[in-house]
């Protein structure tokens, strides 16, 4: 049996909901899940699900990932720095609630911003594109990169900054490495690679914590 301490759901960056990352991990044989959402935890009804569940070999603990900087003593820095994750978190802490509620805020005006700027790219998104990836829930950058990929106008402006990229490539070392791992890693994660990563290709247009 395996155990994994670090799984997301749909409710931050992940794919599935509480109860499909429980079958998922029963038909693997995975022993052991806690859901480490990004400042994110079950509600009541959340809860209440999870209760249900009685496999007797699939057990399952709440968690929460939280973004962090360096501590004041250390010099700060940006929210984006590392993540903490913690195990076994009481899900109806009010302080670990309001702090959740208060990043999930912060998120959502990141995620305008970085739409603002990638408009000014010429491509086509809006907030309402990656509030529907998210289903309501915390918008990530994999939400944004879905929505993008989602609009077949996009691939035009992409497959350009491909090609700026692959042209600056020739000239530069570092960006070469970087256009290598990019194609490695497959044309839907394009966009992490050219704009929305804090060392993407083009600067501008990623927006940090």
């Amino acid at each position: 049996m395996y155990e994994t301490f670090h799984c997301h759901t749909r409710f931050s960056d992940g794919e599935l909901n509480h109860r499909q990352v429980l079958e998922v991990c029963a038909q693997k044989r995975i022993s052991v899940v806690a859901f480490t959402d990004h400042d994110f935890l079950p509600d009541e009804k959340i809860w209440r699900q999870l209760k249900r569940w009685s496999d007797p070999k699939m057990n399952w603990v709440v968690g929460c990932e939280l973004s962090s900087g360096l501590p004041r003593e250390l010099g700060s820095g940006p929210a984006s720095s590392f993540h903490i994750v913690g195990l076994f978190v009481d899900p109806f802490d009010k302080k670990l609630n309001e702090h959740c509620r208060k990043v999930r805020e912060g998120r959502m005006e990141r995620m305008k911003q970085m739409v603002k700027n990638m408009q000014e790219l010429d491509l086509k998104i809006s907030v309402t594109d990656c509030l529907k990836e998210a289903r309501g829930e915390t918008v990530g950058r994999p939400h944004i990169c879905s929505a993008l990929n989602k609009r077949k106008e996009n691939k035009k402006v992409v497959a350009g900054l491909v090609q700026k990229m692959a042209q600056a490539a020739k000239k530069d070392a570092a960006v070469a490495q970087k256009y290598q791992q990019m194609l490695r890693a497959g044309e839907k994660r394009y966009p992490y690679w050219l704009f929305l990563s804090k060392t993407a290709f083009v600067s501008g247009v990623y927006v940090d914590y």
